[in-house]
Parts: C-alpha cells; sequence; structure tokens
C-alpha cells in the first residue's frame, strides 16, 4: 500500500492538521491492517527448549560422547571455527520421545582423548512421522555444518521443505534459531537402496 510505504510523511502532515489527526490514524490502522498475507507463509523461527538441561551445560567429558542418563547417542558432527581456533561438535540424543541437541568445545586433550565441555543444550521440538532431523545444510549451494534442521520427506535429492533450522554459533557457544529462508539439506539417502 502507498501509505504505508511512507509512515514519516504521513506523520509529518498528522502534526500539521491536528483536527485530522485521529480520524487519519484510524484510516492508516485499518489501510495496514489489510495489507495482503503471503499464500505460503515461510515457517515461524522456534526457539530452542531448555528447560531442564541446565545441569549438561558445563560439563566436562573425556572422549567422544556425553553420557546422559536415559539418552540414546544418534548422530554428531564436528564444526570447525576457524575464526577462534577451537574445535566444537554437536551431539544428538534420543531420550524418550525427544531428542536432545548438545553444542560442546574441545578445551583439551587427555593422551589421544579429546577433552569436551559442553556450552550449551536444548530439547529438539517432537517431530511428526512425516518430519525428519537432518545435518547436511546450507544456503545455496554452500554446505554449513554449523547448521541443522528440521526437514519434511520428501523423496528428492535435497529436502526443500525445511520446517525449524537452528545453527551452532562458534562465537558464542550457544545454539541459536536460524533463517529456514534459502536452506536446504541434503538428502543422504536419496537413490540409495
Amino acid at each position: 500500500m502507498a501509505l504505508a510505504a511512507h509512515p514519516p510523511l504521513l506523520i509529518v502532515a498528522a502534526v500539521r492538521h491536528a483536527r485530522v489527526v485521529a480520524p487519519l490514524l484510524l484510516v492508516l490502522s485499518a489501510a495496514c491492517s489489510r495489507s495482503p498475507q503471503p499464500s505460503n507463509p515461510s515457517p515461524a523461527v522456534r526457539a530452542l527448549d531448555r528447560h531442564g538441561l541446565d545441569t549438561i551445560v558445563g560439563r566436562r567429558v573425556r572422549g567422544d560422547s556425553l553420557s546422559v542418563a536415559g539418552a540414546r547417542f544418534q548422530a554428531g558432527w564436528l564444526v570447525p571455527a576457524p575464526d577462534s581456533g577451537a574445535s566444537y561438535a554437536v551431539e544428538h540424543l534420543a531420550r524418550g520421545r525427544r531428542d536432545i541437541i548438545i553444542l560442546k568445545r574441545e578445551v583439551g586433550r587427555d593422551g589421544a582423548l579429546p577433552v569436551w565441555l559442553t556450552t550449551d543444550a536444548a530439547w529438539l521440538p517432537r517431530l511428526s512421522r512425516s518430519q525428519l532431523f537432518a545435518t547436511s545444510c546450507g544456503y545455496g549451494d554452500r554446505a554449513d555444518s554449523r547448521l541443522f534442521a528440521v526437514v519434511e520427506n520428501a523423496d528428492a535429492p535435497w529436502y526443500a521443505d525445511v520446517r525449524w533450522a537452528w545453527m551452532a554459533n562458534t562465537t558464542t557457544g550457544r545454539l541459536e534459531p536460524a533463517t529456514v529462508r534459502g536452506l536446504r539439506c541434503e538428502n543422504a539417502g536419496y537413490g540409495g537402496p
């Protein structure tokens, strides 16, 4: 709408003509509320649920996987952090019907084994039967190991319907929501048996 494109000009006009301020604001409010909505809005950014996982953060672990009572290891991958020189890893655990994502930073070595410090942990949303957890994601043609997402399953080389996405921020050591716009994730099982 042309009026909504120039709100500062409208405010100046309203101040000059004080008698019409209230009617003008009502017209503007109604016009802005009738703006067209996209026919297929992108999924909302999904905040991370950290409830009850604060005891995991700050724990050190020697070796590869963090032991969480009742949780099974699902996947894990390294996340290089060239700007800080530190090594990070993301770990995906299943606990009952819920999944946990853990971000950890390498803080030393114990002989041949790495020593990790857990810097963040969060629950993933419950997935429907048609959804999968994807880790080979990126914007455009560039894969980024910091990104992971929940996608709708598809028989295609790439998952195009990304529902929610997050990023391992290697600067802050935190897991953060990421935009799904332009994000796609590789279907590693496509074309296989």
